[in-house]
C-alpha cells in the first residue's frame, strides 16, 4: 500500500467519524431537547396546578369573607329594624297629629 493510499484510506476514515460524530451529536441535541421539552411541560403543568390552588384558595377566602359581611349586614340591618319598631307608635302619633293640625 502507498502513502497516496494510506492518506486517501485516513481521509475516507477521517470522514466517516465526522459523519458519525455528526450524526450522533445530532441525535443527542434531539434527545436533549426532548427531555427539555417535557420538563419544560412539568414545570409549566406544575405551575398551573399552583395557580388553580391559590385561585381556590382565594375564592374560598373571599366566599368566608363575603360570608362574613352578610352576616354582619344583616344584624345591622335587624338591629335599625327593631329600632324603627320601636319608633313606630311614635311617628304614627305625630303624623296623625300633623294631619289634625291642618
Amino acid at each position: 500500500m502507498s502513502i497516496l493510499d494510506s492518506i486517501t484510506a485516513a481521509e475516507a476514515q477521517a470522514a466517516e467519524l465526522k459523519r458519525n460524530a455528526t450524526a450522533e451529536a445530532r441525535e443527542l441535541v434531539m434527545n436533549a431537547e426532548e427531555e427539555a421539552k417535557g420538563e419544560a411541560e412539568a414545570i409549566v403543568e406544575a405551575a398551573r396546578a399552583r395557580a388553580r390552588e391559590t385561585l381556590s384558595k382565594a375564592e374560598a377566602e373571599a366566599g368566608a369573607q363575603a360570608e362574613e359581611r352578610l352576616q354582619k349586614q344583616a344584624a345591622q340591618d335587624a338591629e335599625a329594624a327593631e329600632a324603627a319598631r320601636k319608633n313606630l307608635p311614635q311617628a304614627a302619633r305625630y303624623i296623625v297629629e300633623r294631619i289634625e293640625k291642618r
